[in-house]
């Protein structure tokens, strides 16, 4: 069978509770070790999303993403903690609904 997504397919997962509540426990396994580096925790979300490092444009694009993200809501989200857990919450169920990690290769 071919590959197909249909777009109430991907409306689905960004509106789904089930799919936040997921996204917001990945994101807490990705800011647990405080120690590691915002490329590092980017490694390994994309390590347990698709079981690869992402590819170095992914890297940059994730880095801009994630710094225009925490830029955007600091405004609405002073506690920094807080506001990283969103951002990080919102990157990971980026993942977690591309077609990368819905099918098997």
């Amino acid at each position: 069978r071919n590959e197909t997504t249909l777009p109430t397919q991907s409306l689905f997962l960004l509106n789904s509770d089930f799919l936040i509540e997921q996204s917001q426990a990945f994101a807490r396994v990705v800011l647990n070790d405080t120690k590691l580096k915002e490329t590092d925790r980017i490694n390994l979300a994309y390590q347990r999303a698709f079981n690869r490092v992402p590819e170095s444009f992914e890297l940059q694009r994730t880095l801009t993403l994630l710094q225009d993200l925490d830029q955007s809501l600091q405004s609405e989200i002073s506690q920094t903690e807080q506001r990283q857990l969103v951002v990080w919450s919102t990157l990971c169920q980026a993942l977690l609904t591309t077609s990368e990690f819905r099918y098997v290769d």
